[in-house]
């Protein structure tokens, strides 16, 4: 089996130990918006800031 297959199943397996099914497809789903919005956001060179206190 290739390594990153068998890392790829480690990591859903410790998951699955935590979360149901759907909780993970959850997690992956924010994972992979947040990824894009990020470099959709890098892209146009914006930078990180910190937000203001409250």
């Amino acid at each position: 089996m290739d390594t990153r297959i068998q890392n790829v199943q480690e990591a859903h397996d410790g998951m699955a130990t935590h979360f149901t099914e759907d909780e993970i497809l959850e997690i992956v789903a924010v994972v992979i918006n947040m990824n894009i919005w990020t470099r959709l956001k890098l892209a146009e060179r914006a930078m990180p800031t910190t937000a203001p206190p409250v």
